[in-house]
């Protein structure tokens, strides 16, 4: 009975080591998979995702930009006295 037991007592020792072995190294595996680095490359390599700005091609559409009045009061005094002046002089 004690040799049954000191065999168990034995496996159970190694199943042990081996248990924190693989711990270790899915702790490692786990930093790994947490690295902003790694997951950066797999972004890129992988699935081809980049923030390369220098690879980009980048089109601007220009369209027509209506000039607005100065709305500021100044502006808009200077604006009313011209309408004043030309409606005085008949122009429209």
């Amino acid at each position: 009975m004690a040799d049954k037991f000191s065999r168990m007592l034995t496996e159970l020792d190694q199943t042990r080591k081996e248990l924190i072995e693989e711990n270790k190294r899915l702790k490692v595996k786990l930093e790994r998979y947490s690295s902003i680095s790694w997951i950066d490359s797999c972004a890129c390599y992988k699935y081809g995702m980049t923030y390369n700005v220098k690879k980009r091609i980048v089109v601007f559409d220009n369209p027509k930009e209506e000039t607005k009045k100065d709305r500021s009061l100044f502006a808009g005094l200077g604006n009313v006295a011209g309408e004043i002046l030309k409606k005085l002089k008949g122009e429209k």
